[in-house]
């Protein structure tokens, strides 16, 4: 990952996602499955590292394999099939602070 490193409050909140599992999987099928951070608006700095959701490899990037897995849409390539299917970015995003938010709270 090129750009700024995380500080101790972007690496709190990637533990916290982390311990959410991936946010389409919980919100389509109310399932925990294992996160990898995804950046919605780059990492080039701090502020950067806030607008973060968790996506299972699945729904991240295994469309970059060939061929691409039949029941899932990852994020990266398929920007809009993912957003088109998911919802958009923005709305995962709310989604995925709504779930850390108590989680936060309670530390």
């Amino acid at each position: 990952m090129n750009g700024q490193k995380p500080n101790a409050e972007n690496k709190r909140r990637f533990e916290l996602i982390r311990e959410a599992g991936c946010i389409v999987c919980k919100l389509e099928n109310g399932l925990y499955t294992s996160p990898q951070i995804h950046h919605i608006a780059g990492c080039k700095d701090q502020e950067a590292h806030k607008k973060t959701i968790g996506l299972c490899y699945y729904h991240h990037m295994a469309d970059q394999q060939q061929p691409p897995h039949p029941d899932y849409v990852s994020r990266h390539p398929r920007k809009a099939a993912f957003q088109e299917r998911h919802g958009t970015e923005e709305f995962l995003l709310e989604k995925t602070n709504e779930c850390i938010e108590p989680r936060r709270m309670d530390r």
